[in-house]
Parts: C-alpha cells; structure tokens; sequence
C-alpha cells in the first residue's frame, strides 16, 4: 500500500448502517408529518405508536425475565464449580472479620433470648440433696475420664497418672 490508511470492514459496514439508519429516519419522519396532515391518519398513527409503545413494554419484561433466570442458572453452576471456603480462606482476612464481631453484644443477644433466671430458680428449687451428690459424682467421673485421656494423650501409662495424683 503507498502510505494510505487500510479500512477496517467491521467499521465500515457499521459506519454505513448508521448512515443509512439516520437517512431512513428523516425519510419516516418526513413521511410521519406528511401523514399527519392528512385527515383522519393522526388517529390510526396515535393507535399505531401506543401498541408500538406496549410491545417495546412486553420485549422488556421478557427480556428481564430471560435475563434473570440465565443469571439465576448462570450463579447456581458457577457455585457448584467454585469452591467458596478455598476462596474465603485464601482472600479474606478473618482476623479482620473478627475484629468487627462484637461478641459483648452477641452474648446479651443469646442471653436475652433465654431466660436464665427462670432456668436457676426452676433448677435449684426442685434439686435435692440426691441430686446434687449424682452430679458431684458425675462429675468425678468427667474429671477421672478427661485425666485419663490427658494421661494417653501425653503417653503417661494409668500407673504413672495414679502416682501424681491424676487418676
């Protein structure tokens, strides 16, 4: 080529549908106002614009409900493909998350949705003595089973746990 620009045929095709959109326009308006003084067509083009108006309505609706429920189909298989922990775990802070819980307020939240005076006074009233001593002896028992799992835990044998007092 000598030096002249080479045309890119995607623009051109556009720059010349453009063009002759914008010609058709003037040419329908013109016709629209020579219609308009004609006796009689001013009713059938009001006619004529007003279902054009519920139509272009009806497209939208339709084309909102098919574009919401691609985007619903399009959310639903990009979850199943995703895996949001991995993604949580390696992008957000959770300290940062944390800082912005107010566990205070969490706790008198939990809290106000029991009654726990109510729950005190009912359990202390109707414990007896019996009851107290099962769960002193319940108790015990925990205390033994958790000194015991200790003891495995550390590699201690039962021997070793009774010899310090664990057991």
């Amino acid at each position: 080529m000598d030096g002249a620009k080479s045309s890119d045929p995607v623009r051109l095709v556009i720059g010349a549908a453009a063009t002759a959109g914008a010609g058709l326009r003037g040419a329908i308006g013109f016709g629209l106002d020579v219609a308009r003084r004609v006796p009689g067509v001013d009713p059938v083009l009001a006619t004529l614009e007003d279902r054009g108006t519920e139509t272009l309505h009806t497209a939208d609706e339709l084309a909102d409900r098919v574009l919401h429920a691609v985007l619903r189909k399009v959310v639903q298989v990009g979850l199943l493909e995703v895996d949001i922990t991995a993604i949580v775990r390696d992008h957000v802070d959770l300290d940062v998350v944390a800082e912005g819980i107010d566990l205070i307020d969490l706790a008198d939240t939990v809290i106000e949705g029991v009654d726990l005076p109510r729950i005190i006074r009912e359990s202390t009233g109707s414990m007896s003595s019996e009851a107290v001593l099962g769960v002193r002896s319940q108790g015990m028992q925990a205390d033994d089973a958790v000194s015991g799992f200790v003891g495995k835990l550390f590699g201690r044998s039962q021997e070793q746990s009774v010899e310090r007092g664990e057991g």
